[in-house]
C-alpha cells in the first residue's frame, strides 16, 4: 500500500515541533519580561530559522547533497584561516586599520575566520569532522579524504582543548566500531584488496604532504627572517598550551569564575530567567571583577540563566526525543552513528565553550538533533509521490521571509552602527549621528543605537559657541531621554546614558538616580565607578564622590589578577580624580602621594591601559605623559605651600 508523502512529512515534522515547540515558547513568552528585547527577539529568529531549515532539511530527498554544502563551508573556514594568517593578521589589517579595531586585531592570536572567535570554530569543526569521516569512509575519494584532513586540521589550528579531545574520543570510538565490524559502512572493499588500501594510504599520504608543505613556510622553516610573525605566536601559544595543559585542563582556563557569577545571576531570577539573549545584561550584576565574557561559555549555564528552570526542562524535554530516536535509529548504523557522534560530540562541546551564542553553530546542532526525531516516523512510513501541503510549505516560507526580514533590518542597523562608530573614531561627528540616527529608524527596539546617537550629541554640544544651536541640542537630548525612559530594558548601559544625559541637562537629581542604578546592575564597572564620582564631585558632593571611589575597592584583587581587563585606563583616572579630591580639601601632599602611585603603575602597564575593550582608547604614553603633568603639578603647588 501506497502512502502519501504529505502524510510522512506532515508526521515527521509535527513530531519535531512536539519536542521543539515547548523550548521556543519560553523565549516568546519572555518577550514580555525580559531584559533585553532587542536581543531576545533576535534569539527568536534563530530559532525561527531553526524551524524552517529543519524542515527544508527534513523532506529534502537529496540529504547528501545538502550535508556535502555544509563541509564545503567548513572547508571554506580552514582556508579562511590561512588567509587570516598570511594576509590580514601580519599585513593588510594593521596597515589600514586604527584605534580599537587595531588594539583588537593585535590581540588576536589564532584565527578564527568568519566566527566571533577560535573557540565556537573548533566546535564548528568537531560537530561537521563526523560527518567529513562519513564521506570519507564511505566514498573513498580524494575530496572526501582532503575535506576530512583539512576540516581536522582547522580543528587543531583553533587550538581549542576541547575540541581537540572530543575528536580524540570519537576517533577511538569509530576505530573500536570499525575493529568490532559493529559499523556498516561498507568498507569491506577496502580490507579485500591491497590495491584499496594503498590507494587510501596514498590519498592520506598527498594530504598530509599537502597541509606540511603549506604549513612549513609559515614557521619559518626554509630560511631565517622569512617566519611569519602571527604564526610564531600561534606556535608559541601552541607550546604553551600543551606544556600547561594538565594546568588549563583543571582550572578550565577560568570557565569557573565565569560560570560562578552565571550561577549567581541563575539564583536571583531562577524560575524564568531574564529572557533569551540576555545573558551579558544579567552577568554583569554579577561580575567580580576577573575575567569578563558576555558569553556564558556553556548551552546549559546560558539556558538557565536566560531561561530558567522552565526553560531547562523544555530543552531537556527536546533532548529526550532526540534520545528516544537515537536508540531505534542506531541499530541501522550507517550515518546515524555519524550523526549521534556528532550530536554527542557538539552538545558536549557546548557545555563548556561558546556555541550556542552562534547562530550557525545552533542552527546546525538542531538540523544534526532533529534526524534522530523525524526519521524516525520515516522508517514507519513508505513515501508516494503526492506533493507536500500547501498551507505547511507556504507558513515555513512566510515563517523564513519574517526571519529574514528581520534579519536584514538587524544587519542594516549593525552596519550603520559600524559606519556611525569608524566616523567618530575620525573625528566626524555629524556623520556618525546621522549613522546612529538611521540605526535607530532601521531597527527601533536597538538600545545602543540611541545611546551612541545621545553621546554624539553631548560632544556636539560640549564645542558648540552658539547658544540658539546648543539650545537646539539639548531640546534633541531632551527627545532622546524620553525615548530612553520609555524602554523597560533592564540594561545599565542605558540606565547609565539616561542618567548622563540628565547631567548634562543639568537634572541632578534624575542624573544621580539613574547613574546609581546603573551601577547597581553593574557593580564592577570601573568606568561607570569613575562618571559616577566625578558627576558628585563636579556638584561638590565630595563624601559621596569618595564614597564611589571606595566601592571599587573590593574589585581591585580581580583587576589585577585578571591579565586583559578592560577597566585599566578608567581605574587610572578614577586615582587621578583621588588625587584632585585631595587637592581640593588641601590635602597636597596626599594629592602627590596618590598621583606619584598612578604615575608608576601607568609606566610599568599594571592595569593594562590600551585594551580593545576599552570605551576609550589612550596609549600608554599619552597617558603617562598626562600623569607626569599631574605630578609635577602636585609638586609646585607643595613647594610653594611649603615655601611660605
Amino acid at each position: 500500500m501506497e502512502i502519501d508523502r504529505y502524510r510522512v512529512w506532515k508526521v515527521c515534522f509535527m513530531r519535531f515541533l512536539m519536542f521543539f515547540l515547548p523550548f521556543a515558547a519560553v523565549g516568546v513568552i519572555s518577550i514580555f519580561y525580559t531584559w533585553n528585547r532587542f536581543y531576545t527577539i533576535n534569539n527568536l529568529n534563530v530559532l525561527s530559522w531553526v524551524v524552517g531549515v529543519v524542515f527544508l532539511f527534513s523532506i529534502s530527498e537529496k540529504r547528501e547533497t545538502l550535508l556535502k554544502a555544509l563541509l564545503a563551508g567548513a572547508v571554506l573556514s580552514v582556508f579562511c584561516m590561512i588567509a587570516q594568517t598570511y594576509l590580514l593578521f601580519p599585513n593588510l589589517f594593521k596597515s589600514s586599520l586604527t584605534g580599537s579595531d587595531a588594539i583588537a586585531l593585535s590581540e588576536r592570536v589564532v584565527p578564527f575566520s568568519s566566527f566571533i572567535n577560535e573557540s565556537p570554530l573548533g566546535g564548528f569543526f568537531v560537530t561537521l569532522l563526523p560527518i567529513a569521516l562519513y564521506f570519507a569512509l564511505l566514498k573513498k575519494n580524494i575530496l572526501s579524504v582532503m575535506a576530512s584532513l583539512l576540516i581536522f586540521f582547522g580543528l587543531l589550528f583553533s587550538m581549542s582543548r576541547i575540541a581537540i579531545i572530543i575528536s580524540f574520543i570519537y576517533f577511538v570510538v569509530l576505530a573500536f566500531l570499525i575493529a568490532k565490524k559493529k559499523l556498516n559502512l561498507s568498507i569491506k572493499s577496502v580490507k579485500s584488496t591491497g590495491k584499496n588500501k594503498r590507494k587510501i594510504l596514498t590519498l592520506f599520504f598527498i594530504a598530509i604532504s599537502t597541509y606540511v608543505l603549506l604549513i612549513l613556510p609559515l614557521y619559518g622553516a626554509w630560511g631565517e627572517g622569512k617566519q611569519n610573525k602571527s604564526l610564531q605566536r600561534i606556535h608559541e601559544r601552541m607550546m604553551h598550551r600543551i606544556k600547561n595543559f594538565p594546568e588549563h585542563l583543571s582550572t578550565l582556563d577560568g570557565r569557573m569564575s565565569l560560570w560562578g557569577a552565571g550561577i549567581d545571576a541563575f539564583s536571583l531570577k531562577p524560575l524564568v530567567g531574564y529572557g533569551p539573549g540576555a545573558y551579558d545584561n544579567a552577568y554583569r550584576k554579577f561580575y567580580s571583577g576577573g575575567l569578563y565574557s558576555q558569553h556564558a561559555h556553556s548551552s546549559i549555564l546560558k539556558i538557565i540563566v536566560e531561561t530558567g528552570v522552565i526553560g531547562l526542562l523544555s530543552f531537556l524535554f527536546y533532548l529526550y526525543g532526540v534520545t528516544l530516536g537515537l536508540r531505534k535509529l542506531l541499530v541501522n548504523n550507517g550515518i546515524y552513528t555519524f550523526f549521534a557522534i556528532s550530536f554527542v560530540s557538539s552538545f558536549i562541546f557546548s557545555i563548556l565553550n561558546i556555541s550556542f551564542e552562534v547562530p550557525s553553530y545552533l542552527i546546525i546542532f538542531f538540523i544534526f538533533t532533529s534526524v534522530f526525531i523525524t526519521d524516525v516516523e520515516k522508517e514507519k512510513l513508505k513515501s508516494a509521490n503526492k506533493p507536500v501541503s500547501y498551507i505547511v510549505f507556504c507558513f515555513i516560507i512566510a515563517l523564513l521571509a519574517s526571519s529574514f526580514f528581520f534579519t536584514s533590518r538587524a544587519g542594516l542597523a549593525d552596519k550603520s552602527i559600524q559606519n556611525g562608530m569608524i566616523a567618530e573614531e575620525n573625528n566626524f561627528l555629524f556623520e556618525a549621528y546621522n549613522s546612529y540616527h538611521d540605526a535607530i529608524h532601521t531597527m527601533p527596539i536597538r538600545n545602543d543605537s540611541y545611546i551612541r546617537a545621545a553621546a554624539i550629541l553631548i560632544k556636539l554640544r560640549s564645542i558648540e559657541t552658539d547658544n540658539d544651536k546648543k539650545t537646539k541640542l539639548e531640546n534633541h537630548l531632551n527627545i532622546y531621554v524620553n525615548a530612553l525612559e520609555n524602554i523597560k530594558d533592564k540594561d545599565s548601559e542605558l540606565m547609565f546614558a539616561t542618567g548622563i544625559i540628565y547631567s548634562v541637562l543639568g537634572n541632578t537629581d534624575k542624573a544621580g538616580r539613574y547613574l546609581e542604578m546603573a551601577r547597581s546592575y553593574y557593580p564592577a564597572s570601573a568606568y561607570y565607578a569613575f562618571e559616577t564620582s566625578k558627576f558628585y564631585f563636579n556638584c561638590a558632593q565630595i563624601q559621596q564622590a569618595e564614597k564611589t571611589i571606595r566601592s571599587i575597592d573590593v574589585y581591585m584583587p580581580q583587576y589585577l589578577k585578571n591579565g586583559y581587563v578592560m577597566h585599566g585606563l578608567y581605574i587610572h583616572k578614577i586615582r587621578d580624580l583621588e588625587s584632585l579630591i585631595e587637592y581640593s580639601k588641601g590635602n597636597y601632599a596626599n594629592a602627590l602621594k596618590i598621583a606619584m602611585s598612578n604615575l608608576k603603575d601607568a609606566e610599568n602597564d599594571k592595569f593594562n591601559i590600551a585594551h580593545s575593550r576599552a570605551r576609550e582608547h589612550v596609549t600608554k604614553e599619552q597617558l603617562v605623559f598626562y600623569l607626569k603633568n599631574r605630578v609635577y603639578y602636585f609638586e609646585n603647588l607643595l613647594k610653594q605651600k611649603n615655601s611660605k
